[in-house]
């Protein structure tokens, strides 16, 4: 048996689960990877990433706040070697705001404690400042990698 998806709560949001429900909200934020996405593709989005999660290859989270879906945050690819990388996107309106950073360091906690996490990792372009800037605040080193056109940045368990 799987165990239930972890809700996280911090100051101003609820991480939970995606539901069929967030659909709308989800194709605003499913569109920096897909051009024009659909309703359809967002569920399919949303229905993958819950499977994900029951096969042990990843979270993502909605990030909620006073009831609206704002963001998601997530580890992708699974974890291979005790490592996790974090994917994450919000919504246009709720950029600059703090809401990132404070669900990084929810799942930054949740990454080394509960899942025991010795790595974890993201990928950005050099040229998002505001997502590089946010990562080295929180502690992410450049490790001067790359895949494709992204930037790989870490932290380790201290």
């Amino acid at each position: 048996m799987n165990p239930a998806f972890p809700v996280i709560q911090t100051d101003r949001l609820i991480l939970r689960q995606l539901t069929i429900g967030d659909v709308e909200p989800m194709v605003e934020i499913s569109a920096y990877k897909l051009p024009d996405p659909t309703p359809d593709e967002a569920e399919e989005y949303i229905q993958k990433e819950n499977a994900d999660f029951e096969l042990g290859k990843g979270s993502t989270w909605g990030l909620e706040s006073e009831g609206e879906l704002v963001g998601t945050i997530g580890f992708c690819r699974g974890f291979a070697n005790k490592t996790g990388e974090i994917g994450y996107v919000m919504r246009e309106t709720h950029k600059r705001k703090g809401f990132m950073s404070e669900a990084i360091i929810a799942i930054l906690n949740h990454g080394f404690v509960a899942l025991e996490l010795k790595k974890i990792t993201a990928y950005t372009e050099l040229s998002n400042r505001a997502s590089v800037g946010m990562l080295e605040k929180l502690g992410f080193v450049n490790t001067n990698f790359k895949f494709e056109k992204y930037n790989i940045f870490e932290i380790r368990k201290s």
